[in-house]
């Protein structure tokens, strides 16, 4: 499996002859390093949740207009695109799905029970989709508290955000227990030695997961 790092929660995974987007928000054009023009061709485009710094419209019409992919989420999200022209497959929690690459490969992938960590209690809640790839990653969203037990090799781990608490973060990691975990949710920490990145780097001390930091553009082969 390859995994490119495009800036907060988005990831660009290339397996069986597939290439599946996750989570291009806002946040990965804030700092001009990137526009959603960029980004490279896909199949699939996967949406765990319908806030703006995971769904961004804007970007997405750019990113059909270049792949013409088929977009995977839940129903909320299905719902907000829908006002804005954008249309959409739902994946339902527990179903799966097999896409078909560019080649004779395939890969599946399976809507897994991630309810969006709670932010404050005047602050209403969204569906939240988790989504697990090929068996080898799983992509929770805004999740550090799934409501199934999952297996993967990698994990893609929210480390900072407003609904969730750094030792949350850190036990979630522990209860899955990956091979490797890739920091997600993280647009607002911005040099690699920040305080966060040093609790999960102490807390996973002695446990075997590799903490493996991905800078925006890099690429890495698992």
């Amino acid at each position: 499996m390859r995994i490119t790092k495009y800036g907060h929660s988005c990831l660009y995974i290339e397996e069986g002859g597939a290439r599946i987007l996750i989570d291009p928000g806002n946040y990965c054009f804030l700092d001009m390093l990137l526009t959603p023009a960029d980004l490279p061709l896909c199949e699939v485009v996967l949406l765990t949740h319908e806030h703006s710094d995971h769904t961004y419209p804007e970007a997405l019409k750019i990113i059909i207009a270049k792949s013409k992919p088929l977009i995977v989420t839940n129903a909320g999200v299905q719902k907000f695109l829908q006002t804005h022209g954008i249309a959409s497959e739902v994946l339902g929690r527990g179903a799966e799905r097999i896409i078909k690459g560019t080649d004779v490969g395939s890969v599946a992938m399976r809507g897994i029970a991630c309810d969006h960590g709670l932010i404050a209690d005047f602050i209403p809640s969204v569906e939240n989709l988790g989504f697990l790839i090929a068996g080898k990653l799983f992509h929770p969203g805004d999740c550090v508290a799934p409501l199934e037990e999952v297996h993967a090799d990698i994990l893609a781990a929210p480390i900072v955000a407003p609904w969730m608490a750094v030792r949350e973060g850190v036990e979630f990691l522990r209860r899955v227990k990956p091979k490797i975990a890739l920091p997600i949710h993280d647009a607002i920490v911005k040099y690699p030695e920040a305080l966060w990145y040093k609790i999960f780097d102490i807390g996973l001390a002695n446990t075997g997961i590799a903490f493996t930091r991905m800078p925006i553009g890099e690429v890495k082969d698992f």
